[in-house]
């Protein structure tokens, strides 16, 4: 697929045949092309794409025409918001996938499994991880319900295990949450490598890697002094067996020790804390997954924070329909992979420029590439 307006046309129209007025692709280019103009819900994403020049309209692929003046017309609200509400997530999440596994070369061979639910009404019932699994480069999806334990887990080993979704020579990293036996299996038996967290909630797991690690000077990852704190990041790797760290491939164990302190009290006491993770990479390969760790830790940067602090307000948003609020974080996920992000851009200055600018924003859908 060469563009999202290709993917599109993959969903399958969940709309009678005497409701297909306007051309499915066209209504979800709208919903996207609002999305990027930085609307928050439907009827913001209406507001805002309903006053689109007739060479946009036509460009998206719009055919209705009034029939005195012949101009193209805009599909109203409530098409809109009945779309997103019947269109089957499972089937949306496949498209989406789809295109972006066609530009996997583009993006990284990596993957980090890391969740939160959408907030959600007693109505609706949530979905984790924010109606789809999290990416460091958001390719594959897979759409879960129920309670965050549950569907987060199983949601991420269905995505592992989508014939859609190659994790040949891919590094998969995950929070303790995935230390699951049955989730590691499938990324080994599938040619990947993994790197997931370890602590209470697999003891077992964490004492053999603390055993490991004894005797292993940590070495200095990294000296930060921004957003008010003095922070040190120091590691330390050690190999280990499958045996003794009781994970199916399991060949190092790590350690992330982070201690920091307040600028603006240099006297009081240092904090500490570390994190500890078993790996399918070998222990040589100490800069690799150190740098696995970090990015993984970046996620919440570069997605959580993007959804929730941005106009989107994805954790502040409401719906009734738990299809509407699934698809809706779908098309986010897929539009982050879109936009040309640069280091340290906030998403309000893109949501700024393609409100003034709609034409571009109808590039991304029409034309453009992911980028991550």
């Amino acid at each position: 697929m060469a563009s999202l307006r290709e993917a599109f046309r993959q969903v399958p129209d969940p709309r009678s045949a005497t409701s297909r007025r306007h051309p499915l692709p066209a209504l979800l280019g709208l919903i996207a092309l609002g999305l990027l103009m930085g609307a928050r819900d439907v009827l913001d994403i209406w507001r805002k794409v309903v006053g689109l020049t007739q060479p946009q309209r036509q460009a998206l692929g719009l055919r209705v025409r009034e029939k005195q003046s012949g101009r193209l017309k805009m599909p109203g609200y409530d098409a809109l918001n009945d779309l997103l509400g019947a269109a089957e997530p499972a089937a949306y999440a496949r498209a989406l996938t789809a295109f972006l596994q066609a530009h996997a070369g583009l993006l990284p061979r990596s993957l980090a499994l890391d969740g939160k639910s959408v907030g959600h009404t007693a109505a609706a019932a949530g979905s984790s991880p924010s109606a789809a699994t999290k990416t460091d480069a958001p390719r594959p999806w897979t759409v879960a319900r129920g309670k965050k334990e549950d569907c987060e887990v199983s949601a991420g080993r269905a995505l592992l295990a989508d014939p859609q979704v190659e994790l040949v020579d891919a590094l998969v990293t995950a929070d303790p949450l995935h230390n699951k036996e049955a989730t590691l299996r499938v990324i080994v038996d599938k040619g990947g490598d993994c790197l997931v967290g370890t602590k209470e909630n697999t003891s077992k797991r964490l004492s053999g890697a603390r055993q490991a690690l004894q005797g292993h000077p940590l070495f200095c990852l990294s000296q930060e002094g921004d957003h008010g704190r003095l922070d040190l990041r120091r590691a330390a790797v050690a190999a280990i067996t499958p045996v003794n760290a009781g994970q199916p491939g399991a060949r190092s164990a790590l350690c992330v020790q982070r201690d920091w302190s307040e600028k603006k009290d240099p006297l009081a006491a240092q904090k500490s804390h570390t994190r500890h993770f078993l790996s399918s990479l070998d222990a040589k390969e100490k800069k690799r997954s150190t740098r696995a760790v970090r990015e993984h830790w970046s996620v919440e940067n570069r997605h959580h924070h993007q959804r929730d602090a941005s106009a989107w307000q994805e954790d502040r948003h409401r719906h009734r329909k738990p299809n509407a609020a699934l698809n809706l974080a779908l098309t986010r996920n897929v539009l982050l992979a879109l936009i040309p992000f640069e280091q340290g851009q906030p998403l309000a200055r893109f949501f700024e420029h393609y409100h003034r600018y709609p034409s571009q924003a109808l590039h991304l859908i029409l034309q453009a590439r992911p980028v991550l």
